[in-house]
């Protein structure tokens, strides 16, 4: 069990954890929960004041990881061998159709992500089983030849285990590990329409419950007198197998283990939007974050890992002058409504006959949309973030109807503003996760709006530019 405890009980100046909170917070990041354990001591915690440490929250790719660690128990048991090839596990789907190569593709080079396909999107094919749509398609490189990221096949190795073990990938893996970690009761995975479990993204938990398996790697697999997963296994599974040169973000250019990724001083697991946990051998350090930076990928992530690997790399004198700060980032960086704005354009009513966006208004308190013959309206206070809620229009369209999902909490606040200009950021949080940015500009008798969200494939219709006269 982790306990909290000051920086300098650990070998750490809080004048120093300072520092990285006021860096982090002034570049407005987006993160949600940051923490950094050296051994079982928790010794910097921040959050965005609506998610802390045992919050839970979407996971996205960190899911990947915890496949992988599935795989290893199987592996321990003898119930596979990572030669096997992929396709012995699902004999359903094999035909004299079936890509050769594909055919001969093994867990291995799935776990590696070396593998031969590149799979044709399942929120938008109109085959609904993942499963069967990743032995649907043809080979374009030979399994091994190069690392190409493929979330579709730790989708396949989610399902091999729930096939393998009769269980649901969550239940197996909290029984043989995740319940002894003491942090994962209130956790769960989210499913595909199909029902199987969401392998390569579905994974709920709380920033401890990742710290608490980060330590469970660099403990080698053992918590207290229980070897849970083999040393042989973790120490394959954090091991460079294929070069990653081409990635865009500086701190995926370290190369690939077992559906995790290698990084400057250690290793770690990646979702997207910043959902993030890095184990340190070196330093015996673990880091959990959780965020929603899916406009400011990579930069976001590059800057944490630099910053937070320069506090803990750093070798300095223990002053004992412990420093309170903060424990609470922003948001958002909001600004003010531009008075001017506000007193040329305010009280107007601007419509259109395009988009699904039918009219809106901006006064002094708010900014109201007509949307389908609904008025939704979003709060406008200076410097500071409002709640609200949006819903996904067109959900009914998709090929593929995520679940739980059509109406999400949207945080709003004021980016920037001039006197004919004004930008508002959004953050949708909850089983989903997006960004959203809303830019309206003023004319003298019309009105240009762009939206533009970042999201996983919901409010994409969203997006857009509109064009609005004045109503006289």
């Amino acid at each position: 069990m982790f306990k909290f405890v000051k920086p300098e009980a650990v070998g750490y100046n809080s004048t120093s954890l300072k520092e990285l909170r006021n860096k982090l917070d002034s570049h407005n990041l987006r993160i949600h929960t940051l923490m950094i354990a050296k051994g079982d001591n928790i010794f910097f915690n921040i959050n965005n004041g609506l998610y802390n440490e045992r919050s839970i929250h979407r996971m996205y790719s960190e899911t990947k990881s915890f496949v992988g660690l599935a795989i290893g128990l199987l592996y321990d048991d003898k119930k596979i061998k990572l030669a096997d090839k992929l396709s012995k596990y699902f004999p359903e789907y094999i035909d004299k159709n079936t890509d050769k190569v594909l055919l001969n593709q093994t867990i291995e080079d799935t776990l590696k992500m070396g593998t031969c396909v590149n799979c044709e999107y399942w929120f938008t094919s109109l085959i609904k089983d993942r499963v069967e749509l990743y032995f649907k398609q043809k080979h374009n490189r030979k399994c091994m030849e190069y690392f190409k990221y493929d979330s579709a096949g730790s989708m396949v190795l989610s399902a091999l285990v729930e096939k393998v073990t009769k269980k649901d990938l969550f239940t197996f893996l909290y029984e043989r590990v995740l319940k002894h970690l003491k942090y994962f009761d209130d956790a769960y995975m989210l499913k595909t329409p199909t029902g199987r479990t969401w392998g390569d993204s579905g994974m709920m938990c709380s920033t401890i419950a990742t710290l608490s398996l980060g330590r469970f790697l660099l403990n080698k697999g053992r918590v207290g007198n229980k070897q849970l997963l083999s040393k042989e296994y973790i120490t394959k599974a954090t091991k460079k197998y294929l070069p990653t040169p081409n990635e865009i973000a500086r701190c995926k250019r370290y190369g690939y283990g077992y559906q995790i990724w290698m990084t400057k001083g250690g290793y770690a697991f990646l979702g997207m939007g910043n959902q993030v946990t890095i184990m340190y051998p070196k330093f015996d350090i673990v880091v959990s974050m959780t965020g929603n930076a899916f406009d400011k990928v990579p930069y976001a992530r590059d800057y944490i890992f630099d910053e937070v690997y320069k506090v803990i790399s750093k070798k300095e004198k223990i002053t004992n002058k412990m420093v309170k700060y903060n424990n609470t980032i922003d948001i958002f960086k909001n600004k003010s409504i531009d008075k001017s704005l506000l007193k040329k354009y305010a009280n107007k009513t601007y419509k259109s006959r395009d988009g699904f966006i039918k009219s809106f208004k901006l006064t002094k308190q708010e900014i109201s949309f007509v949307v389908n013959k609904k008025t939704y309206a979003i709060k406008l206070k200076d410097k500071q973030t409002t709640k609200t809620t949006i819903k996904d229009i067109y959900s009914k369209e998709r090929v593929v109807k995520l679940p739980k999902a059509d109406t999400y909490n949207l945080y709003v606040g004021i980016e920037e503003s001039s006197s004919n200009r004004l930008l508002l950021q959004g953050q949708v949080m909850g089983d989903y996760f997006s960004v959203i940015k809303l830019e309206i500009i003023f004319k003298e008798n019309s009105a240009s709006l762009n939206l533009k969200t970042y999201a996983e494939n919901f409010l994409k219709k969203y997006n857009g530019a509109f064009n609005f006269k004045l109503k006289r």
